[in-house]
């Protein structure tokens, strides 16, 4: 499933202190992007968005130092957008509208005092733990579209601290959930074999009054190529 060699992937595993996210120069991860959304009320209609393409993340640039490591992380999507509106309760027209969208994002990231973080120019804000830590949680902002989409939609689904983490069928697994009405849940899946994120998941679906909402994102890796780490 994933496109590694053996030998180099468990010597750049056995050297890397990032076991949860194991960045290095020239890394790549790609994952499968899949996204429905189903609005219906009243004075909307009914709303379909539909969105599947890839997501990448590759390691741009590293710098090793005595005390810290940076890397320089590129995001990028590519994506055919669908996204159809019906006023089903009054006139019944309907429009529809295609889209490729394609963007990109760089970040940077600095790895300190056992933890990962995103550098936001003047503090850092909290990413992952190097390695994994039961109870522990993440923040996978990273995997947000990259830049400012230029089409309708809801984009930016992870935003909350996903956690704790507990380990489960290889796998380490960090989950949130809200407390208000109806069901939103967050999850993400991390390689206890150190390939980084595995899948990620957003799911929401909320039925108030005359309103029904149903909403998912799925991302899942397709293909993993390790870096070489910088000394």
């Amino acid at each position: 499933m994933y496109n590694s060699n053996l030998a180099h992937t468990l010597k750049e595993t056995a050297l890397n202190p990032l076991e949860m996210f194991p960045l290095a120069r020239g890394a790549l991860w790609r994952y499968s992007y899949t996204y429905s959304y189903y609005y219906v009320s009243d004075s909307v209609g009914t709303l379909w968005i539909s969105r599947v393409g890839g997501f990448e993340v590759r390691v741009a640039g590293e710098l090793a130092r005595l005390a810290s490591r940076r890397f320089t992380v590129e995001t990028s999507v590519d994506l055919s957008t669908e996204y159809r509106n019906e006023d089903t309760f009054h006139s019944g027209a309907s429009s529809t509208r295609y889209r490729r969208m394609a963007s990109r994002q760089e970040h940077e990231l600095v790895l300190l005092r056992g933890n990962l973080w995103y550098d936001q120019g003047r503090e850092l804000e909290y990413m992952l733990p190097a390695t994994f830590l039961g109870g522990g949680y993440v923040n996978l902002e990273l995997f947000n579209y990259p830049g400012v989409p230029d089409f309708p939609g809801r984009y930016n689904l992870f935003n909350q601290l996903l956690g704790p983490g507990a380990y489960a069928g290889g796998r380490y697994v960090y989950a949130w959930k809200s407390l208000g009405p109806g069901v939103e849940q967050k999850r993400a899946e991390f390689s206890a074999g150190s390939l980084g994120p595995v899948a990620l998941a957003a799911v929401t679906e909320r039925d108030i009054k005359d309103t029904v909402l149903r909403e998912k994102l799925e991302l899942q890796l397709v293909d993993h190529i390790p870096g070489r780490l910088a000394w």
